[in-house]
């Protein structure tokens, strides 16, 4: 089972419960008939309310039946990640499958990477399809080392 019941909250500096504004991803958004959100063991944390509402109404609009996340406030990011305030979240799987054996061309991994995309506060966005910042390709330098980075799970921030 990929589900983790309860949780307790490691943000830099911070621990405990989760202040207001704070929630966990709904693991089903749309109800009994809807997609499924599942989280891999030690991620299902509360993050940001407008974060959760962001992943609930993309997957719900994908039209995916489910989605796995590996990571939310947990894991190591960058120093300054929006992951530690509760606004990224990185997804490993789409219906069942590991992103890195879907890719680019998955009808998943497009429905579900143009879901966030149609989401305006939606700010990095990388993935095997996309790897937009601001709604706009994001071609810095290292372009082609963050792209092979997102090939196994796309990453949404606010």
């Amino acid at each position: 089972d990929h589900v983790q019941v309860g949780w307790e909250l490691v943000v830099p500096g911070k621990a405990g419960k989760a202040s207001s504004g704070w929630r966990h991803i709904r693991s089903r958004p749309a109800g009994g008939g809807g997609p499924v959100i599942l989280f891999r063991a030690g991620v299902n944390r509360p993050v940001r309310e407008e974060m959760a509402r962001t992943v609930e109404q993309a997957v719900i609009r994908s039209g995916v039946r489910s989605i796995e996340i590996s990571s939310t406030t947990n894991a190591r990011h960058r120093e300054g990640s929006p992951h530690y305030d509760g606004l990224g979240v990185d997804i490993c799987e789409i219906n069942g499958t590991p992103i890195r054996n879907l890719g680019a061309r998955s009808e998943g991994v497009r429905k579900l990477q143009l879901a966030f995309e149609r989401d305006p506060a939606v700010q990095e966005h990388y993935g095997p399809l996309l790897v937009y910042l601001d709604h706009r390709p994001y071609r810095p330098r290292n372009y082609w080392g963050i792209w092979r980075q997102h090939l196994n799970h796309i990453h949404v921030t606010r």
